[in-house]
């Protein structure tokens, strides 16, 4: 088989299987829809000079559907510039299918559909600052 051949071969595989686009995310669907893998609660993960952990996970009411949210904290232990931390909101979603099953390692697993809208991400950011106002940090994936 000659290169293009095999280059054909690579893009033909790329495209028909799912791809986790974060370590915790999930597995893509389409573009907008995700199988989210629930991270466990309270449960810190190390990374290189500290580590997170996610403390709440819950569900906002949003324009007659739920959006997915995470609060989690995270702290910088050893770097050149001293330590530090911070505290976040991750939101997933809107949530099409709730914990519809369990992954390989036996973590529940929802179908969620990603907030593309610029003007939904910004209410959704507002809402989430009122119940919880010590958080500025909030992300959509």
């Amino acid at each position: 088989m000659g290169k293009k051949g095999t280059e054909e071969k690579r893009s033909e595989s790329k495209r028909s299987r799912p791809h986790r686009t974060h370590f915790w995310e999930g597995l893509a669907i389409s573009e907008s829809v995700i199988e989210f893998v629930h991270p466990e609660l309270n449960q810190r993960v190390d990374f290189f000079g500290g580590g997170y952990l996610f403390t709440e996970e819950g569900k906002l009411p949003y324009r007659g559907k739920e959006v997915l949210y995470l609060v989690g904290m995270a702290g910088i232990e050893t770097s050149c510039c001293g330590t530090g931390g911070c505290a976040f909101i991750k939101v997933p979603g809107y949530i099409r299918d709730w914990k519809k099953g369990r992954n390989e390692t036996g973590r529940p697993v929802s179908e969620v559909e990603r907030v593309e809208a610029q003007d939904q991400r910004k209410e959704i950011q507002d809402l989430l600052k009122e119940k919880h106002p010590g958080f500025s940090q909030i992300e959509f994936l």
